[in-house]
């Protein structure tokens, strides 16, 4: 049997017949935010089954933030981030502060150099932050100081500090580092003086940062 997973809400098959893009496109008329969303399968022993029975399969749909609007966050060094204006193409923004030599690293090596630090739990991907907190951060702290907050976050985040969630989604994000096969989320109360949300996405192909509103 299978079962589907949106938002930590199970739901049941609607219709075995549908395929999972089915099952999920129906889905996103009520969960507009499973629109393209990718899943992950897994199987799980059904608690009314025999041993030797067929297992459930768990269909757990991972959304991803939307990224219009944002602007792309370079990595240059460990300690030091520049903000590249918003561009059609990630690719071509990365290019850009290439041109304007604002970026020292080989093509090879984008994405490691972006992504880790020593001792790092995960990579990030490309890291962005949604233009609502950039307006907010710049205004309150200004360039400089946005940039030097968003370090200290995306720091605290790959090291594991989670900071200001609930012990279960503490326990859930050690799970994902583990698994390597779910989205990792940490919350910071106090750094810009203000919440702001960090999610790095189950693939680990992009980490946003953004205001609990801008979800």
């Amino acid at each position: 049997m299978r079962i589907f997973v949106a938002d930590n809400r199970e739901h049941p098959d609607p219709d075995p017949s549908l395929t999972i893009e089915q099952v999920r496109d129906m889905m996103a008329d009520f969960l507009p935010d499973l629109v393209g969303a990718t899943w992950t399968e897994t199987p799980r022993p059904n608690v009314n089954s025999a041993p030797g029975d067929e297992m459930d399969t768990i269909i757990d749909f991972n959304r991803r933030v939307g990224t219009k609007g944002e602007k792309y966050l370079v990595r240059r060094t460990i300690d030091e981030w520049t903000i590249v204006d918003e561009a059609e193409d990630g690719e071509a923004a990365v290019q850009a502060a290439i041109a304007q030599d604002e970026w020292h690293h080989s093509d090879e090596n984008y994405e490691a150099e972006l992504s880790d630090e020593v001792d790092a739990l995960f990579p990030t991907g490309q890291v962005v932050m949604t233009s609502n907190l950039q307006h907010k951060a710049e205004e309150a702290h200004g360039l400089v100081g946005t940039a030097e907050r968003i370090a200290e976050v995306i720091r605290k985040h790959i090291h594991g500090d989670w900071r200001d969630i609930s012990d279960e989604d503490k326990l859930q994000n050690d799970r994902a580092v583990e698994s390597n096969q779910d989205r990792i989320f940490s919350a910071y109360d106090n750094v810009f003086d203000f919440k702001v949300w960090v999610i790095t996405e189950w693939d680990r192909s992009v980490t946003t940062i953004l205001l609990p509103e801008d979800y």
